[in-house]
């Protein structure tokens, strides 16, 4: 019996070293410094070296206005108009909790806000301004609401 035992634990080692081979050799080959390949030519100049901290604040890119003809027409007026922005965010929210209870408690609101950016007016004084809401759309109140919409 002692010797069954160690074949089978033998054998059960040697299948699953096995199969361990087999994995790695259907794995992708590891490639350190691929990036480098990609990256294109190297900067005539040393000042032009972009390092991975400068890429990674890089200015964000400024959204494509809606309407294209209005932002050219605000572009001829003061800068306090010609920089105004106005946008509307969209959220959306939804909370569940498991009670100890047996009860369900869930709520889903969707809400948002109107945000006013305007420009500067001689560079000294500039408004700004953000009106939020949230309207339930499934919530339940009480002892065993979740209390989203308060």
């Amino acid at each position: 019996m002692q010797c069954m035992m160690g074949s089978s634990v033998r054998g059960g080692l040697l299948l699953g070293c096995s199969l361990l081979v087999f994995a790695a050799g259907l794995a992708p080959p590891c490639r350190a410094g691929e990036r480098e390949l990609t990256e294109g030519p190297a900067p005539s100049d040393a000042d032009r070296i972009e390092t991975p901290l400068e890429r990674a604040f890089l200015a964000p890119a400024r959204k494509q206005p809606l309407i294209p003809w209005l932002s050219d027409r605000l572009d001829e007026l003061p800068p306090f108009l010609a920089d105004t922005r106005l946008e509307a965010r969209f959220r959306t929210y939804y909370l569940r909790k498991d009670r100890t209870i047996d009860e369900l408690s869930e709520a889903w609101a969707m809400g948002g806000s109107i945000y006013y950016q305007s420009g500067w007016l001689r560079d000294v004084f500039a408004f700004e301004a953000e009106w939020f809401t949230s309207q339930p759309i499934v919530a339940r109140n009480g002892p065993l609401g979740a209390y989203l919409s308060e």
